[in-house]
């Protein structure tokens, strides 16, 4: 497709207005909500936050094509990791319930809340859109509510195996702490750019199951238990991976510590008897001295 620079300029600028909307609602959210729920609150607003960027991501793809879709992606995700107060992601949610930092029910009502907010971006980008400040995005509008295609170019199990080995690898690869302070956002962003790239054309890949939902669920030719297979068990078949992976080898190095200290342990007690021994010898032979005296 054709574009010119004021198509490209007008998705930077709804794009901003949505974040300051969701800025607002944070803000809004925070004075008004009792503290034990604004952990949801921010499950909402950050998920709505999430999909409305990356719907303005698909007019970015066919404008500037794969090259300008990265660049695009890595300042989006950026954006994010500056403005989320919320994990916007299932599979995140389940991490920390299998790591015991939430507790079942709290896990469960954040899934259902960032499935919400999904769902809530779709309204406010074809309102957003309708304003046809580009024709790219007006001609967007129609074929919103007529056209929904599967993401899904590959067999069923091939993409619940993508989806499944993307949500592994970054997770796997974030928890290795390679870099950390400022540096960690970018290579954030980088690392899920990377992998969004490598396999955005076999299932979109999102490796997020409420992303997945509101920009799938009930598409042509994608019906719910495809879905579900793909978008849900697949992800969060590779967050449990992780886990195992990682409790795995947290539980072998505390054998490793436990093993060292018993033998620091026996040979501090083997020093201590040589050490009495030694002792009592010399006590034997300074009282055979004086006897013999």
């Amino acid at each position: 497709m054709m574009y010119s620079y004021s198509d490209v300029a007008v998705s930077f600028v709804l794009l901003c207005i949505s974040v300051i909307f969701c800025q607002m609602l944070r803000v809004i959210s925070r004075t008004i909500l009792p503290v034990k729920y604004q952990q949801y609150s921010a499950e909402v607003v950050s998920t709505f936050q999430l999909v409305v960027g990356f719907m303005e991501g698909d007019i970015i793809l066919e404008l500037l094509g794969p090259s300008g879709y990265a660049i695009f992606l890595f300042f989006l995700i950026i954006s994010f990791i500056l403005t989320f107060d919320g994990a916007a992601d299932p599979g995140n949610t389940f991490y920390e319930f299998l790591i015991g930092n939430v507790d079942s029910r709290t896990a469960v009502c954040k899934v259902v809340c960032q499935v919400i907010g999904g769902q809530f971006a779709f309204p406010w980008v074809r309102m957003l859109w309708r304003a046809e400040m580009s024709n790219p995005h007006a001609a967007q509008v129609p074929l919103m509510d007529s056209v929904c295609p599967s993401c899904l170019h590959v067999s069923l199990m091939s993409g619940a195996i993508a989806e499944m080995v993307a949500t592994f690898t970054y997770s796997f690869v974030m928890a290795l702490e390679v870099v950390g302070g400022k540096m960690e956002r970018y290579v954030d962003a980088g690392i899920q750019v990377f992998i969004i790239m490598i396999g955005y054309t076999w299932t979109g890949m999102m490796f997020n199951p409420a992303l997945a939902s509101a920009l799938t669920f009930n598409c042509h030719n994608h019906p719910f238990y495809e879905h579900v297979t793909v978008y849900w068990l697949g992800p969060l078949t590779g967050v449990l991976f992780h886990y195992l992976l990682k409790h795995h080898s947290k539980e072998h190095k505390q054998k490793d510590t436990t093993v060292t200290s018993r033998s620091q342990g026996k040979l501090e007690m083997s020093y201590s008897i040589i050490g009495l021994s030694s002792k009592s010898n010399y006590n034997y032979t300074l009282n055979t001295d004086k006897k013999d005296e």
